[in-house]
């Protein structure tokens, strides 16, 4: 934060393209953790049967 700024009264702005490419990866992220959950849960089960 700069010492005169006013984050108030002017917002940091944010363009279009920024916003297009911070909302595809956000969707990507969560599609996949979607894809990737059943093997995380299947790994988690044989790590429970180890102990």
């Amino acid at each position: 934060r700069m010492p005169n700024q006013d984050e108030e009264n002017h917002p940091v702005q944010l363009t279009r393209p920024y916003a297009i490419a911070l909302a595809v990866l956000a969707i990507g992220v969560v599609l996949l953790g979607t894809a990737f959950a059943p093997w995380f849960s299947w790994s988690n089960a044989a790590a429970l049967n180890l102990f």
